[in-house]
């Protein structure tokens, strides 16, 4: 899991290669006067490895539950035979 992390921010930081919010890439900043000043809404490498993290604990917690699952049936199976 941290291993893919790791690959996913070296990719990124070698190919000078950024994140952004697809919903909002812009955030307007406040400016005096009539004209308005963007900045990209960019993601933090932190932010990117601590959604990579929840995804991986969801998919583990998935796969162990399932699992789990397909051997309580087998159990059952076996005890009806």
């Amino acid at each position: 899991m941290d291993k893919l992390t790791v690959i996913m921010k070296r990719v990124l930081q070698k190919n000078n290669w950024g994140l952004y919010f697809k919903g909002q890439p812009l955030l307007e900043m406040p400016v005096n006067g009539d004209a308005s000043i963007y900045k990209l809404n960019d993601i933090q490498i932190s932010e990117l490895e601590g959604a990579i993290s929840d995804e991986f604990k969801r998919l583990i917690e998935e796969v162990n539950n399932q699992g789990e699952a397909e051997c309580q049936e087998k159990k059952e199976s076996s005890e009806e035979m």
